[in-house]
């Protein structure tokens, strides 16, 4: 097993710096198709390089949802960025922690600032209304434009996250899947009677100028082989806003 922690004592600073560097001798002697990989304590570990770092990406066994990802300098193997993401979709969360060769900090990211329902407190509402788990597609979030029914990205800088999820790339579209669009209509087959249906809401004040942004969670689950469902969660309380469905010929 690599030496995922070692301690380092630095003379440029008065204080002891206790630093974790990137075990490249366990890299090299296990390196294979691309990386190295290896469990420890339930969790899967994936060592790789590229051309500026080398990184460590940790997923937790299920059902836990948070994984870590540890990028570190190629010349030193001292640690440069720190964070945590989300097993399915690309949603940063927590605080990202960049530091500097010595093992100082250079910048935090809180990627949930703004915020009032952090991923925490998502968990309990999907463990309340009794969601499984093992049908969750995605998790991520969003700035809905209430004029257009948009959704814009809510985090910068997460190239920080891997690319691929799921076996998918980023950016790719299953072959043969069809996204529906339109908000639901209230007579649609699928919706509950107490869910109201995935409309932006209506503006309370008619003289109103400009639409006002809504922070959502999305959840995406699998409703059957064809269908998939979108989630949406209001990130400033919590409540369960509408969904939509996703169709696959």
């Amino acid at each position: 097993m690599p030496n995922l922690r070692r301690t380092s004592k630095r003379d440029t600073d008065k204080t002891t710096a206790t630093m974790e560097e990137f075990d490249i001798l366990y890299y090299e002697e296990n390196y294979k198709d691309g990386g190295c990989r290896f469990e420890r304590d339930g969790h899967t570990f994936m060592m790789s390089e590229s051309d500026d770092r080398y990184t460590i990406q940790v997923e937790p066994p299920f059902p836990d949802m948070v994984c870590t990802i540890k990028q570190f300098f190629p010349d030193t193997l001292t640690l440069m960025i720190m964070g945590h993401y989300l097993k399915h979709g690309n949603c940063s969360i927590g605080v990202w922690t960049t530091y500097d060769r010595n093992g100082e900090v250079l910048e935090e990211t809180d990627y949930e600032e703004g915020w009032n329902v952090g991923w925490e407190a998502l968990l309990t509402t999907l463990v309340a209304e009794k969601v499984n788990f093992k049908n969750i597609v995605s998790i991520d979030r969003c700035i809905l434009n209430e004029e257009t029914g948009e959704a814009d990205e809510a985090d910068d800088g997460q190239g920080n996250v891997p690319s691929k999820k799921n076996g998918k790339a980023e950016g790719d579209e299953q072959e043969g899947e069809e996204e529906v669009n339109e908000w639901l209509d209230e007579d649609d087959p699928f919706v509950e009677e107490d869910e109201a249906p995935c409309n932006p809401p209506e503006a309370e004040e008619p003289n109103r100028m400009k639409p006002q942004p809504v922070k959502c969670w999305i959840v995406t689950t699998l409703l059957s082989s064809r269908v998939m469902v979108d989630h949406y969660y209001s990130g400033d309380t919590g409540e369960r806003l509408c969904r939509r469905y996703n169709v696959m010929k």
